[in-house]
């Protein structure tokens, strides 16, 4: 302990030094106090003397950044960490680590890069970290939480946080011929060595993997562009105890973007198409499995200044695999980290809305080789992204351009199977969804902020035959915030979850084969309210106070339904 302490002075030390000898260093830094209270009541814990039904839990940190700028041409970036948990006394829960360290720059001010934790993002199909959840039009006293579990997770929008290099550059061409031609280059190491995920391989064999790839971008004029992309993901030889297992898997992908008219109203057709080529292979028993497929996806849009509607047809063969972009953001297969059994310690506890919203230990930092189990009531149409394999359909959306009154999205989904899994009949998959956000303030022009969202999400699954399904589910946000003082906010928020019926699950081994599926049945719902104060202290600072209820209620069984009942505080300085 006495060690973290002598190397957070000597840290501080040395800032304050350079800072004195050198003005082009600068700081930034973030605070901040999540505490919470929460209880376990409920049919599930009566007369239970095992499993824990209260407890406290939070922590304290302070990131504190430092930027070094030599010159105008490169930056150094260092995030220091000081933490300490909520309930450790005398330090003994405290910690100290450097969060991060990125170097940055241009050469000859035409290559930018980066070099370091870093941040990368391609497309959809390539490399794209999706949502846990559709949640655009959640609560802000949602958004609140969820924010905290995402910073901590380094979820930076759609991108993964990995450690590497990123270097990209464009050069204006002949206007009349070509406008512009860009080329960005990664590669990058998504985890070390013994953080996969368990599987049936013992974790600690598998090798080092790389992921490298880039994207080739033209834009011809204001009427065509396009790009190329590529992600390979591939496993180092002799960097681990047993070279048994290799994997190689390359996504090579086009996307492009054609514009018809370019007046008041636009129109267009956008989209992507491209192959995945999968090579898994063993050396004891001698075994090697190779899987090629493809998949594409092109929609017609028409805009003006205020609505935007997009229809398109997509196409994601059943064995295209791409784990950059398939990889989940949950761990959907471990118990929740507050209150993780019931009934004696008997069973575990499912993962409710408020778990999955609020706990910093079910998230996935790693890009996995293999499909990640999921939960079907959280998402079943497309629970690996619009990269889902196995899925064909139409699919439609509406929404606002610009609106500082209101903003609005309706859309659906309309998938099927292309191969059936454990039948030969096809699954039928239907998605809606809707949401909206009205600023109420500006309709009734008041300077104090009133605003109300609202969104819903229906998801029907079927599947006629010897091996029927019918799955479906219902999500419901909704929230209002008040400003009844200056900088000073009332918030309401509720959450609402049904599910019903029956799947099947499939259970995949480490070269993506299906070997077998779990039956699947659920009929519960689940309900969380919050209200909370909020105090605005400065753009980027708050305290806010919430009381929460979840109420989880299992239709089926009576005596696994219980209510969470959580205070949570939390305080946030960014300077």
């Amino acid at each position: 302990m006495k060690k973290k302490y002598v190397f957070i002075l000597s840290f501080l030390f040395v800032i304050n030094y350079t800072y004195g000898q050198n003005k082009n260093i600068s700081f930034f830094g973030l605070h901040r106090t999540p505490i919470n209270y929460t209880t376990l009541r409920g049919n599930a814990v009566s007369g239970d003397t095992i499993s824990n039904k209260q407890g406290t839990g939070g922590f304290t940190f302070i990131d504190l950044g430092i930027v070094g700028k030599p010159s105008d041409k490169i930056s150094a970036t260092a995030i220091m960490r000081g933490k300490n948990e909520f309930g450790a006394f005398f330090n003994t829960g405290a910690s100290a680590e450097i969060r991060q360290i990125t170097l940055e720059g241009t050469i000859a001010d035409k290559f930018a890069f980066q070099v370091g934790d870093i941040d990368i993002g391609l497309t959809p199909y390539t490399f794209y970290n999706n949502d846990e959840i559709y949640n655009t039009y959640e609560a802000d006293i949602f958004k609140i939480r969820r924010d905290v579990v995402h910073y901590e997770n380094f979820n930076n929008g759609n991108k993964w946080r990995v450690q590497g290099f990123d270097a990209s550059t464009k050069a204006a061409l002949n206007k009349k011929i070509l406008k512009q031609i860009s080329f960005r280059g990664f590669a990058t190491r998504s985890r070390a060595n013994n953080q996969q995920l368990p599987t049936t391989t013992l974790y600690y064999l598998n090798p080092d993997r790389l992921l490298v790839g880039g994207k080739l971008g033209v834009i011809q004029s204001k009427y065509f562009k396009t790009s190329g992309n590529l992600v390979h993901f591939f496993d180092i030889t002799g960097t681990s105890l047993d070279s048994s297992y290799s994997l190689k898997n390359t996504v090579l992908t086009n996307d492009f973007e054609v514009m018809f008219l370019d007046k008041q109203i636009k129109m267009g057709l956008r989209g992507e198409a491209g192959q995945s080529f999968y090579r898994y292979s063993e050396r004891y028993p001698l075994r090697e499995v190779n899987k090629n497929d493809y998949f594409y996806d092109a929609s017609l849009f028409v805009k003006n200044k205020k609505i935007k509607l997009e229809v398109g047809y997509r196409n994601v063969g059943p064995q295209f695999y791409s784990p950059s972009a398939q990889s989940l953001r949950i761990i959907n297969e471990i118990s929740p980290s507050m209150f993780p059994t019931v009934n004696m310690g008997n069973n575990a506890r499912v993962q409710t809305l408020l778990d999955r919203v609020t706990d910093l230990n079910i998230y996935n930092k790693s890009i996995t080789q293999r499909l990640m189990p999921f939960l079907p009531q959280y998402g079943n149409v497309q629970p690996y992204g619009i990269a889902t394999p196995n899925r064909s359909g139409f699919t439609a959306n509406i929404s606002n351009t610009q609106d500082s009154l209101m903003n609005f999205e309706v859309g659906a989904d309309l998938l099927s199977e292309i191969v059936g899994e454990g039948s030969f009949s096809l699954r039928k998959f239907t998605s809606l969804r809707a949401g909206n956000q009205l600023n109420l303030y500006k309709l009734i022009n008041t300077k104090r902020i009133i605003q109300l969202r609202g969104a819903a999400r229906m998801e029907n699954t079927t599947r006629s035959g010897s091996v029927p399904v019918n799955f479906k589910s219902l999500l419901v946000d909704a929230g209002a915030l008040f400003e009844i003082a200056k900088r000073f906010d009332f918030s309401l928020g509720y959450k609402y979850l049904n599910a019903s019926g029956n799947e099947y699950l499939a259970i995949r081994d480490d070269f993506n084969d299906i070997t077998s599926f779990n039956t699947f049945e659920m009929k519960s719902s689940q309900g969380w309210y919050t209200v909370g104060l909020q105090y605005r202290i400065a753009n980027n600072s708050i305290v806010s106070l919430h009381s929460n209820l979840l109420a989880y209620q299992n239709k089926q069984d009576a005596m696994n339904s219980f209510n969470i009942n959580q205070i949570f505080l939390f305080y946030s300085l960014g300077f």
